[in-house]
């Protein structure tokens, strides 16, 4: 196999408890830093997931480490700065939803990833949802009837 994939992660929230069990089963994938403004919090999340680097500012650990991508896990207002800085720094950036709180924030988190050439994607982890597989079975064994025509809303923060 390849050389192994470092990630910064950006947020140690209940969220960011996914996102570090999820690339610790990924071979050749390590979560070798995290970042929290609440350093206790960030302490404590590293050592429950075996995370060698702990880290309060962005810069500080953009500038002391060498990864291959960011995670943001922040909450969502902090998306587009830590995105935007991630990819000036010339990493791809793995964004938790939604991309952004602004569609002015989200359209230049689009903007710089395509003008370095790099990702910056959103994670949509609820497509493996318990309530969407049911759904899906649903439609598919015809116990709804003929499906004409669906809305749904995901509303969040």
């Amino acid at each position: 196999m390849g050389s192994e994939i470092r990630i910064l992660l950006v947020g140690t929230g209940r969220m960011a408890e996914t996102h570090a069990r999820r690339f610790a089963q990924i071979d050749n994938v390590r979560v070798i830093a995290a970042i929290d403004t609440n350093l206790e919090r960030a302490t404590n999340f590293c050592r429950s997931h075996h995370i060698d680097h702990v880290y309060q500012d962005l810069h500080t650990a953009l500038s002391a480490q060498e990864y291959d991508a960011v995670s943001v896990v922040t909450p969502d207002s902090h998306h587009a700065p830590v995105a935007l800085t991630a990819l000036e720094f010339g990493l791809p950036v793995l964004c938790e939803k939604p991309l952004s709180d602004t569609i002015q924030a989200a359209s230049s988190m689009c903007s710089a990833a395509e003008k370095t050439g790099l990702l910056n994607m959103v994670n949509l982890s609820y497509r493996e949802s318990g309530a969407l597989y049911k759904a899906r079975a649903l439609v598919h064994s015809r116990a709804l009837g003929d499906i004409r025509h669906v809305e749904a809303s995901y509303r969040q923060s």
